[in-house]
C-alpha cells in the first residue's frame, strides 16, 4: 500500500512539473508556413545555364533547434557545428526572412542566399546557426523590415542567441543579408549579447534607417557586390553608408560581377545575392572576422 501511495505521489509531482511545458508547447503562437520554392525555382531552374547552386537542403550533420520566445511563439534555427570550429555565425536571411522547411522540420527548398550558401562557412572553421522567421510571421508576409526593427524581434531574437550560447561556447558573429542586415542591426542594438563582430552583406538600407542609425559597440563589416543595382541595397550608396555608421571600427570587402542573372535586381538571384560568386562572398566574411 506504502508503494501505490509513493508511486501515486511521485506521478502528481511529475506532472506538476510538466504542467507548465506542455501548456506553453500548446499556446505558442503560429501560423502555417508558407514557401514561396514554386514561385522561384521553376524559372530560375529553366534559366541556370551555368548550374550555380540554386538551394541547399539540410546536410548531414545538422541539426534542427527550437527557441521559445517571451512571447509565446518559436524560431526555428538550423545549426552545423564543424568539429574543428572555431566560432559560429549566426545568419539571418533577406526577404520574407523564413526558411523552407518540410513537415518534419527538416530545411528543404530555401533559395535564399543565406540558406544555399551556409556550407562555404563550414570549411573556413566556422559553425553556422541559420535563423528562421518566427512562428507567427511564417505566412506570405514574413517578417517585414519594420517588424525586424521592432521589441517582438528583439525578445525573439534574444531567446535564440540565448539558446545557441547554451549549446555552443565560442565566439559569436552576427551576418545578415539584405534585409538580414536590419535583423542584425536589431541585435547590435542589444549590447548585452555575446556577438563579436556584426557583417552586412548586400544590407537594404534603402528602406529603413535601422542599419545606419544603430550605435555598434563591436566591429561592422560590409560585403557588397559592385554590380549590385537593387534599389535598396545599391552599390553606389555603400560608401556612404559606410560613413554613416558608428561603430569601432568599419571595413568594406567588395565582390565582382558573378554568373548570369535569373531574375530581378532585388531577387535571389541577382547580384545582389552574389550569383555565382557565393563562396567568395562567404570568403570575404570569415577574412573580416576579429
Amino acid at each position: 500500500m506504502r508503494l501505490v501511495v509513493l508511486g501515486k505521489h511521485f506521478l502528481g509531482v511529475l506532472a506538476l512539473t510538466l504542467l507548465p511545458v506542455l501548456t506553453q508547447a500548446q499556446s505558442l503562437i503560429t501560423v502555417p508556413r508558407y514557401d514561396d520554392a514554386d514561385e522561384y525555382l521553376p524559372e530560375a531552374e529553366k534559366k541556370n545555364v551555368d548550374g550555380v547552386r540554386l538551394f541547399l537542403k539540410q546536410q548531414p550533420g545538422e541539426e534542427t533547434w527550437t527557441a521559445i520566445s517571451e512571447r509565446r511563439v518559436s524560431v526555428k534555427v538550423i545549426a552545423h557545428i564543424p568539429e574543428a570550429a572555431k566560432a559560429g555565425v549566426i545568419v539571418f536571411p533577406g526577404g520574407s526572412g523564413q526558411l523552407s522547411m518540410t513537415a518534419d522540420d527538416r530545411l528543404d527548398r530555401s533559395f535564399n542566399f543565406s540558406g544555399r550558401s551556409r556550407s562555404y562557412y563550414w570549411p573556413l572553421g566556422l559553425a553556422t546557426f541559420l535563423v528562421d522567421a518566427p512562428s507567427d510571421h511564417l505566412d506570405k508576409t514574413g517578417m517585414t523590415a519594420k517588424f525586424r526593427a521592432s521589441p517582438e524581434f528583439t525578445t525573439d531574437m534574444r531567446a535564440v542567441i540565448s539558446m545557441i550560447r547554451q549549446k555552443f561556447d565560442k565566439p559569436l558573429h552576427a551576418v545578415g543579408h539584405s534585409n538580414g542586415a536590419i535583423a542584425v542591426a536589431t541585435v547590435a542594438a542589444m549590447q548585452d549579447l555575446p556577438i563579436s563582430s556584426y557583417t552586412l552583406m548586400g544590407p537594404n538600407y534603402g528602406s529603413t534607417d535601422t542599419v545606419a542609425n544603430t550605435s555598434y559597440t563591436k566591429p561592422v563589416f560590409i560585403v557588397e557586390n559592385t554590380e549590385d543595382t537593387c534599389k535598396l541595397s545599391s552599390a553606389s550608396g555603400i560608401d556612404a553608408l559606410s560613413k554613416s555608421i558608428n561603430a569601432p571600427s568599419m571595413k568594406v570587402s567588395w565582390i565582382n560581377g558573378g554568373k548570369n542573372i535569373l531574375g530581378g535586381p532585388c531577387g535571389p538571384f541577382s547580384r545582389h545575392s552574389f550569383i555565382g560568386v557565393e563562396d567568395l562572398a562567404i570568403q570575404a566574411v570569415a577574412a573580416s572576422l576579429p
